[in-house]
């Protein structure tokens, strides 16, 4: 099988990272993804244990450092995939980023919520079409 499509979204103000993994093999997505970062990712890297993960929609993993990876087994612009886009980018920036960066996610962070959302979903899905290796 292929490699996974990495991409790399660092967002400036915050200063944070998001590493995103394509592929449809969660195995190869987490080896080719652990390849350049094994110095950085947790002994229990895309190791989903919870009751919600089904090994089909993506996931999410904290790393260190203001960084976060999300898994995603496919990628096109239908309604399905931009759902599991934002859903995935919404774990990151609630649960990792936001508390990185030191702002809770209450009504008064809102705007710091929503714009790190818009930053991530937009770059990512400017960089996925604008990737020399991706089929269009």
């Amino acid at each position: 099988m292929s490699k996974a499509t990495i991409i790399y979204v660092s967002e400036p103000v915050f200063r944070t990272t998001i590493i995103f993994s394509v592929h449809p093999s969660e195995e190869i997505a987490h080896k080719d993804v652990k390849k350049h970062h094994a110095d950085i990712l947790p002994n229990d890297f895309f190791d989903w244990n919870n009751d919600y993960y089904d090994g089909n929609q993506g996931a999410t993993c904290a790393i260190q450092r203001g960084q976060a990876v999300i898994w995603l087994p496919r990628y096109d612009r239908s309604g399905l995939r931009n759902g599991q886009l934002t859903h995935e980018i919404q774990h990151v920036v609630s649960a990792f980023l936001c508390s990185h960066i030191g702002i809770p996610h209450v009504n008064d962070s809102d705007e710091a919520f929503s714009y790190l959302m818009q930053f991530y979903t937009r770059t990512f899905i400017d960089a996925w079409y604008n990737t020399p290796q991706k089929k269009k």
